[in-house]
């Protein structure tokens, strides 16, 4: 006799390489197994439910990205003034006999489209100096050469400078602004460093005279502190080399107070303190 397990055994090993490729296929073609196949009933659910939560997802796709596409792309913000000024170039620029300084740049304001402005301060001193511009430029030339050009042709009274994203032409007072207040630290410039003077090796001295006039003994002079620039010296060297002539100036001062250097000018000046300054530090 035949224990009972036996026959279930043989019956399962004769059904399942028949039932195992229905259940597939019904998975795949996401169609239930007919019924009364062999374990139609017990194949997962998981296998038989088509993967809905990623369809509405997949569907949407290809419309969001037609709509990223469509999308406007946003303009691009104007190069800054000072920028335009020495990359754009005017072909030609040809004045003869003008006296007014409006007229002039006027005539490079159509040429350019930049935002060319003559304050009336200038306009006056321009024909208070009786100059008469006179241009024969036929080549290329960058917009800020030409503005340092009419200035120059302008005199002294007449600066141009960048306000509020225009040129403008004024006077060179308007054109410095307003004071304002720099403090700078030059403690890196004037501290006191060790000086290892070297050994004198050329020739042998007696025990009294091991130590020369400037500190040099046979083995160097350790630990001698020498000021590499005095605060005063600094100051000075401001005062000759930036902006020189203008530091007598109603409202302009330099002075000395604890290892900092205290100035006075417009921001012009104090950019190029500032410049100065660090070119010293890299000595």
């Amino acid at each position: 006799m035949r224990p009972p397990y036996l026959a279930l055994y043989m019956t399962l090993y004769l059904a399942l390489p028949l039932a195992l490729p229905l259940a597939m296929t019904a998975c795949v073609s996401n169609e239930p197994a007919p019924p009364g196949t062999p374990l139609a009933d017990a194949a997962p659910a998981a296998l038989a439910a088509p993967a809905q939560p990623y369809a509405p997802l997949a569907s949407s796709r290809p419309q969001e990205r037609s709509e990223v596409a469509a999308a406007p792309r946003p303009v691009p913000l104007p190069l800054p003034l000072r920028r335009e000024l020495r990359t754009t170039r005017v072909p030609a620029f040809v004045v003869r006999d003008e006296e007014s300084l409006a007229a002039v740049v006027e005539n490079l304001r159509l040429t350019t489209g930049l935002p060319l402005v003559v304050a009336p301060v200038a306009e006056q001193a321009v024909v208070d100096a009786g100059v008469v511009f006179d241009f024969e430029l036929t080549n290329p030339i960058r917009v800020m050469d030409l503005l340092n050009m009419i200035e120059r042709q302008s005199g002294d009274e007449v600066r141009w400078t960048i306000r509020h994203e225009a040129v403008i032409f004024t006077t060179p007072d308007r054109a410095a602004g307003a004071k304002v207040l720099g403090v700078y630290d030059i403690r890196s410039l004037t501290f006191a460093r060790t000086d290892f003077i070297g050994p004198r090796i050329d020739r042998l001295r007696l025990l009294d005279e091991l130590e020369d006039d400037d500190g040099g003994g046979p083995f160097g002079n350790l630990g001698e502190k020498v000021r590499q620039l005095a605060p005063e010296e600094v100051m000075d060297s401001v005062v000759e080399n930036v902006a020189p002539g203008t530091w007598e100036e109603d409202g302009v001062s330099i002075d000395l107070g604890e290892g900092f250097l205290i100035v006075v000018h417009t921001p012009q000046v104090q950019a190029q303190v500032r410049r100065f300054l660090a070119k010293i530090g890299n000595f």
